[in-house]
């Protein structure tokens, strides 16, 4: 072959071998494009995961915070001096101090205050003793001679003493021994002492015991457990499975006084209502929701409770549906939408006055959330505070038996102060909330949610400008609760539907009873032995005669509690 052939092969060979090496670099490139495109959207991804993180850290901090201060509130709500005190300038505004000005009132005794002396106890019995001197101290060391008595001094102390005991009665029998029946083929005549009643047949268990565990268990918030073991302690057996059998016929007896004092509440002009949590543990057994929920309903003079397993309106209705119906009736509660549509289907019973404590509570929440804006929350609460205290200024001149037009002038210029103040309230929340910027969600203005609720609760909030007798707040059916509530935490609720039944019947009479002044345990003691005599299956003939309005002045004045009479002696 020439050598120009060969040369051009050896050309052609080389750039074949330069052209395969120029498209395997370009396939490299495009390659290292690919992965460089494909780690970048690697890293774009990354990168969006790491500021959802980010994000998601930011949330968890926040609600971090969140609960940090939700556990110092609940800390401070049981264990602080008193609830949402707040002095503020030198004075105290807020509901419990509605009307007093000056400096915080301490706790205890009061500079300069009538000291009340030794309590008086004429009700209890005097266990006499009398402990000698050591024998032969009473003479002299001297002469022997002994010593004459110069009097004595007297000690007392009050002492208790809680044991159990057998009560074994023994009846004597009496037959004849004359001939008169002889022949007549009637039997012998015998006489024997009526035996007392006891409540249930079949059990040695006497009436005292079923007071002792009515009055612990259901009153004063035993567990059932421990009140079993608080008496095998001091030696008495007292099964809780064989009490607690009774449930059924104790409410046989019971629940006729709790309708007396549901129809005695027809009567009211003003009535309170809340409810809290319950628990029926049987419900979970059938697989049904625990959680119940015991509502309460109090009067002037009465209380009643009922547990129910809705917390909606229907629930509402079975407690407070025969109310209002010869006149309108003013429900105080807080905002809870059950009430609100209860007096929206009934309005020719119910009208709704609303809790100011509870509007307040708002802005004492947010508060303690914000510090930034305390001062703003201070002014609010100030303007709550005056209200109070002109409410309480317009009430010290109420004539109560008067209509409100007949009031004397100093009424009515307290009246025209408080319906200024209240006005000036919505007014300036009204402003506030106009001022406020537009947002959704967590970009909402914190100062809205409350403002909102004050503004949109105004005619319930202003009942009690035209209703002097009707209060600002629902403070009393929330001490009526707090003794179940205490006891739900003790003792986990009810086992049993009629458990839940029982307990809410008896807290309605105990309540009521005890609203009276009345001694639960004497009264108890009476009213179970009215129950021996006629038998688990019947009914108490008059059950409003064992109610405070419906007893007799006999009856009444020995079952009044003790420690609630004058010192000198019953009350008249």
């Amino acid at each position: 072959m020439p050598a120009e052939a060969r040369a051009l092969v050896e050309a052609k060979q080389a750039a074949h071998y330069w052209r395969s090496q120029h498209a395997r670099a370009n396939q490299r490139a495009a390659n290292w494009q690919a992965r460089c495109v494909e780690r970048e959207r690697e890293l774009a991804d990354a990168q969006q995961r790491i500021e959802q993180l980010q994000e998601r850290v930011q949330e968890l901090e926040r609600e971090k915070a969140g609960l940090q201060q939700r556990n110092q509130d609940l800390l401070k709500a049981p264990f602080g001096k008193r609830s949402e005190k707040r002095p503020v300038a030198g004075e105290q505004s807020g509901p419990a101090s509605a009307a007093r000005t000056g400096q915080p009132r301490s706790r205890g005794g009061q500079p300069g205050a009538c000291a009340h002396g030794r309590l008086k106890r004429p009700g209890l019995a005097v266990e006499e003793e009398w402990h000698e001197p050591p024998a032969g101290s009473c003479q002299c060391v001297d002469c022997g001679l002994p010593y004459r008595r110069n009097g004595e001094q007297v000690s007392a102390w009050v002492e208790v003493r809680v044991q159990g005991y057998v009560r074994r009665v023994r009846r004597p029998r009496y037959r004849a021994t004359c001939a008169c029946a002889q022949g007549t083929g009637q039997p012998v005549p015998e006489v024997l002492a009526p035996l007392e009643p006891t409540l249930f047949r079949g059990t040695s268990y006497g009436l005292s015991v079923w007071v002792q565990f009515l009055l612990q268990v259901y009153w004063q918030r035993h567990p059932a457990r421990a009140f079993e073991r608080e008496w095998a302690e001091r030696g008495v057996r007292l099964p809780a499975g064989s009490l607690l059998g009774h449930q059924r016929d104790f409410l046989t007896w019971f629940e006729p006084l709790e309708a007396a004092i549901g129809a005695h509440q027809q009567q009211a002009r003003v009535v309170h209502g809340d409810e809290t949590s319950w628990v029926v543990h049987v419900r979970a057994e059938e697989g049904l929701n625990a959680r119940c929920w015991l509502w309460a309903c109090l009067s002037q003079d009465a209380v009643r409770f009922r547990v129910d397993a809705a917390r909606s309106a229907a629930a509402a209705a079975q407690l407070f549906g025969q109310l209002g119906l010869a006149t309108l009736v003013v429900l105080v509660c807080d905002r809870y939408s059950a009430y609100v549509k209860l007096a929206r289907e009934h309005p020719e019973q119910f009208e709704l006055a609303i809790c100011w404590v509870h509007v307040r509570r708002d802005f004492v929440t947010l508060g303690r959330k914000r510090p930034d804006l305390q001062a703003w929350v201070e002014g609010i609460l100030e303007r709550i505070g005056r209200l109070y205290r002109r409410n309480a200024e317009r009430l010290a001149e109420w004539d109560r038996q008067a209509a409100l037009e007949a009031q004397s002038e100093q009424f009515r210029v307290a009246q025209q102060c408080l319906e200024a103040e209240f006005a000036a309230l919505f007014e300036q929340a009204e402003q506030d909330l106009r001022a406020l910027p537009a947002g959704d969600g967590e970009q909402q203005d914190p100062r809205r949610g409350p403002l909102q609720s004050l503004c949109n609760h105004r005619a319930g909030l202003a009942v009690f400008l035209a209703k002097p007798f009707v209060p600002m707040d629902n403070n009393p059916v929330e001490r009526a609760l707090r003794r179940p509530v205490i006891g739900r935490k003790l003792s986990f609720g009810s086992h049993s539907a009629d458990g839940a039944a029982l307990q809410g019947a008896l807290l309605s009479v105990f309540g009521t009873l005890d609203k009276a002044g009345i001694d639960l345990q004497r009264w108890l003691q009476a009213f179970l032995r009215e129950c021996a005599s006629i038998g688990p299956q019947a009914v108490v003939a008059d059950p409003p005669a064992w109610l405070p309005w419906g007893m007799s002045e006999t009856r009444l004045r020995a079952l009044q509690a003790p420690w609630r009479q004058p010192p000198d002696g019953p009350a008249p």
